[in-house]
């Protein structure tokens, strides 16, 4: 029995020191291609973002020469934490949306993750030039996705808390 027990405290310790090897060793490979992800999306969102350093990208909101501002909202979809990115431009006395990428979500495959495959431009397009006011007077025009309501909700009260 105690020589069981030793095995398993053995073989216990043994893992935990090769999961403990294996994450510092990649460790700064992910957060190096989560920054290469990062900036990859702001350069979709916003071209001039491509000019921005590492530590620049870390201070939100990005304020760009151009009058855009990107701005870093957070939402809790149906799966979880919905991470967006918006370039907001000042039109009247109301902050207009002139793009947006998702950088992050935890949205059931098939059914939520649309807002992030590669048709997902399209249906974020309807979007672009809203603000405040219209998000909050079209919203029943915006919830367009059968099975998905609660992420259509979610990416709703996140764009309209952000601006």
């Amino acid at each position: 029995m105690i020589r069981a027990l030793t095995t398993v405290a053995f073989l216990s310790l043994a893992c935990a020191l090769l999961l403990w090897a294996v994450n510092a060793a990649t460790a700064n490979p992910i957060a190096e291609a989560r920054q290469r992800a990062m900036q990859g999306s702001l350069a979709m969102l916003a071209p001039r973002t491509a000019l921005l350093s590492a530590a620049e990208l870390q201070q939100w909101p990005l304020r760009l020469c151009d009058g855009v501002t990107l701005v870093r909202a957070t939402g809790r979809g149906y799966g979880g934490a919905i991470e967006l990115a918006l370039a907001l431009t000042p039109a009247n006395a109301e902050p207009t949306i002139s793009n947006l990428q998702v950088l992050r979500h935890s949205e059931t495959p098939g059914i939520g993750d649309f807002i992030a495959e590669q048709h997902s431009e399209r249906w974020l397009a309807r979007f672009i030039k809203q603000t405040p006011s219209t998000l909050r007077v079209r919203s029943e025009q915006l919830d367009a996705v059968s099975g998905a309501t609660i992420t259509v909700a979610a990416i709703r009260k996140t764009l309209i808390q952000a601006l």
